[in-house]
């Protein structure tokens, strides 16, 4: 997980986070899916959402997560996130660091002006995780 948040130099600070969701405060969670064993993916949420309910709207909206695809959720509880952004990488074996780059970009313009601290999960582990994070940086 990558947490953005804007530091008192009004510069973006951009730190790297392997322990996971538990204890994160920011208001937006940005999660990026490939194609494929969705509902396997989206159980990164559980420690702060129901994945399956999640699961079961996408169904609804025929969300596969091909690249671009974009599908924001409100969340209704007072503990963060009160907002998620699933945005469709494609698929894995094609995935490129441009395309974290332009799906960065694309969810961001999503909460910009209104959330102060948000969170990227993105498969980071196809790319030496450093050069990744680079990239999102750069978006």
């Amino acid at each position: 997980m990558t947490n953005i948040k804007p530091s008192p130099s009004s510069l973006m600070q951009i730190s790297i986070n392997q322990t996971g969701l538990n204890g994160w405060t920011g208001s937006s969670l940005i999660l990026g899916l490939t194609e494929g064993e969705i509902e396997n993916q989206l159980n990164v949420l559980n420690e702060v959402c129901n994945s399956a309910s999640l699961a079961k709207a996408l169904q609804r909206k025929d969300f596969s997560a091909k690249q671009g695809e974009l599908e924001i959720f409100e969340l209704i509880e007072k503990d963060p996130p009160r907002k998620i952004i699933l945005i469709g990488l494609g698929k894995a074996e094609k995935l490129l660091l441009e395309d974290l780059r332009k799906a960065t970009a694309r969810s961001c313009r999503k909460i910009m002006g209104e959330d102060k601290s948000f969170a990227i999960i993105f498969p980071w582990d196809i790319f030496d995780p450093s050069t990744a994070a680079k990239a999102v940086g750069e978006a």
